[in-house]
């Protein structure tokens, strides 16, 4: 288990109960599937000082995670894509996305991105 520290966040998932996000201040990212009893680092990605989380209501296992860039995972957070360059700006929070059959498209006060499965 990880060990917390100042400076990280925590994103918790609502449409998933007991999935949640810790970053951690050094850039590490874990993720839990059960309440945090336990936390996995999720391997290949570090994230910002802050950061926010989307889950597609209808697909669970497409997430968008924007923290100093942005990246999608099509497996329920186990592992991610970067799909940006750095970002602008603190990410606290993901604005409304559009939904279409295999695209979304979010936004941020920083911009808009498209992803899906494609």
């Amino acid at each position: 288990m990880a060990e917390a520290a100042s400076g990280g966040w925590l994103a918790v998932d609502p449409e998933v109960g007991g999935r949640l996000f810790v970053a951690l201040r050094d850039g590490r990212l874990f993720r839990s599937l059960d309440g945090a009893e336990e936390l996995t680092q999720v391997e290949g990605i570090t994230v910002g000082s802050e950061g926010a989380v989307w889950t597609d209501p209808d697909d669970p296992d497409l997430l968008l995670l924007v923290s100093g860039r942005v990246f999608t995972s099509a497996d329920g957070g186990a592992s991610f894509t970067e799909i940006s360059d750095a970002i602008d700006g603190p990410a606290r929070r993901i604005g409304e996305v559009e939904r279409s059959r295999s695209t979304r498209v979010a936004g941020a006060h920083s911009g808009r991105w498209r992803f899906g499965r494609g």
